[in-house]
């Protein structure tokens, strides 16, 4: 497992240093080494380096929908794609407006499946400004990424109120085990802002292999 992480690592390392001008044309299979920036029917934008045509690094894929009087929504993906497949970690971060929000963090093996314990982030925004286009201070805020998650993370009392080592709020709510990109196993919610909480993580191996993830991550 060390062997592929370092093997990742380096190829998305070695994107990273070449990858510093903007892509060129229209045409993806034409993009290398440079940063490019696409967009789906749906409104999704996609942002992040390629190499002979393929994404390659570390990628940015987002969507929100603006409204004036009602609430606004969308999210971002980021994470890091190798030879156009997704692997490693990833992260799920969706906001509405004036109602409950989500921040999910994992990893994909190396044919782009969730594999693994996935976490998962959870709270309640009711702050909403008439006219303020959806602007929201939330885990997209603070990089909807492994910092987020350390940040809002309490690692020795998972299900408590208790702040973050870094002074966040513990935000921690539950853990899905995937294998292979199927659903294999649950521990239950907790600290939940809206559901019934009966899930303990504390000393669980589903949760001390996910903390492990993310402290041994490496930007």
């Amino acid at each position: 497992m060390k062997i592929k992480l370092l093997i990742i690592s380096f190829s998305i390392l070695t994107s990273q240093a070449f990858a510093k001008v903007e892509c060129k044309g229209t045409d993806v299979s034409n993009w290398d080494n440079c940063i490019g920036e696409t967009a789906n029917s749906n409104g999704e934008t996609s942002k992040g380096p390629y190499i002979k045509g393929k994404k390659h690094g570390l990628f940015r894929d987002s969507i929100w929908v603006y409204r004036e009087h009602i609430s606004s929504d969308g999210y971002i993906k980021k994470g890091h794609y190798v030879n156009g497949i997704k692997q490693g970690i990833w992260s799920y971060c969706y906001t509405r407006q004036v109602s409950y929000t989500y921040f999910r963090i994992g990893k994909y093996n190396e044919k782009g499946e969730r594999d693994g314990p996935w976490g998962e982030f959870n709270t309640y925004e009711q702050y909403f400004v008439n006219g303020s286009h959806g602007k929201y201070w939330g885990f997209s805020d603070s990089g909807c990424y492994v910092e987020t998650a350390l940040y809002h993370l309490n690692k020795e009392d998972p299900c408590s109120t208790k702040k973050s080592p870094l002074g966040g709020s513990n935000l921690f709510t539950n853990i899905d085990v995937y294998k292979n990109g199927d659903l294999v196993d649950s521990g239950g919610v907790c600290n939940h802002p809206t559901l019934d909480t009966t899930g303990e993580y504390k000393n669980t191996s589903m949760f001390k292999e996910w903390v492990e993830l993310l402290e041994n991550y490496e930007n």
